[in-house]
């Protein structure tokens, strides 16, 4: 039978920090999709709202997952986005279930896999919301599947900073690490192994390395991408903007990121000459939409900069 994912009892107020569970229910026998379509009744927006506050909360607190790679001063956290930049995320999926976009959600750069399990959570806890209001169980519309890409071994100094100090200190170390087999068990903690066994598709490796030889089985109607470099993101939107559906979202959470703000922080120093050689994920973007005639304006309307495609999928595979 189906799966649903059910909320596991109210919050109240009180209980706002409490985990966010789900529990599996087959939908194969009159009993269990009775249940299911009473529980989907009960589920109304003031739950939905309570229930992504608990869960931003949660993702914001430290994770003994990841504790040995922690440094202080740093995000301890499943995730680096903060309270707001998460709300305009959740806005950003809720847009795609309201429009109808159909396809499946990809971020590129996941790190501990906060944002993918916070985008995942949305997605179905949102489209069953929408489905109560419709008084249907489930959408007619194939389910989501949520796409994980990352190193999971943090960045390669030797492939992709060169000589460039400046990067060596900002972005060298164990911090950025993060073992696919525990940001996997993140997953679990807040989902149902089914759901991970079956709809979450994790892809490791240098984005040099997988991007050019993963095609997409279904279109995308989210990507994400936050790789930090030049090469990582010229290199995803190269080979995934295609198949993302028109009227998509595009995400790119390093567009304004700059690492000599990083550097100074941290005491490193470097000449003009040097930061005006350097190349960023900002100039991968603009390079990118210039050459694809994309006019389609970058935005902040959900906090981190993004627009929307405005254009069809191109690429699609038939068999994987």
């Amino acid at each position: 039978g189906g799966v649903v994912l059910v909320r596991d009892g109210e919050q109240t107020s009180q209980q706002k920090k409490a985990p966010v569970r789900f529990e599996r229910i087959s939908t194969g026998d009159k009993d269990s999709t009775a249940t299911a379509t009473a529980a989907a009744a009960e589920y109304n927006y003031t739950s939905y709202q309570m229930e992504m506050i608990a869960l931003i909360d949660r993702l914001l607190q430290p994770s003994p997952l990841f504790a040995e790679y922690n440094h202080p001063g740093y995000s301890q956290g499943l995730t680096m986005l903060n309270r707001k930049m998460l709300w305009g995320l959740k806005r950003q999926v809720e847009h795609i279930v309201d429009a109808q976009v159909e396809g499946d959600i990809y971020e590129l750069g996941s790190w501990r896999g906060g944002a993918s399990i916070f985008m995942a959570l949305v997605s179905t806890s949102y489209e069953r919301l929408k489905a109560g209001q419709r008084k249907q169980q489930q959408q007619q519309q194939p389910q989501r599947h949520f796409w994980v890409f990352d190193s999971f071994e943090g960045f390669s100094a030797d492939r992709q900073f060169g000589n460039d100090t400046l990067l060596l200190g900002v972005l060298d170390g164990t911090y950025w690490k993060a073992p696919m087999d525990k940001v996997r068990d993140a997953f679990i903690s807040y989902t149902t192994p089914e759901f991970v066994e079956s709809r979450v598709h994790f892809v490791k490796g240098f984005f040099e390395d997988v991007v050019p030889e993963f095609c997409p089985p279904r279109p995308a109607a989210l990507l994400r991408l936050d790789g930090d470099l030049y090469n990582s993101t010229l290199i995803a939107l190269r080979h995934l903007y295609p198949s993302v559906q028109r009227g998509g979202e595009v995400i790119v959470d390093d567009y304004e990121w700059n690492p000599l703000k990083w550097g100074k922080k941290l005491g490193i120093e470097e000449s003009e000459a040097d930061t005006s050689k350097r190349k960023i994920c900002s100039h991968a973007v603009d390079e990118y939409r210039e050459e694809n005639n994309i006019t389609t304006p970058i935005t902040k309307e959900y906090v981190r900069p993004s627009w929307t495609k405005d254009g069809d999928v191109m690429l699609v595979c038939t068999e994987r």
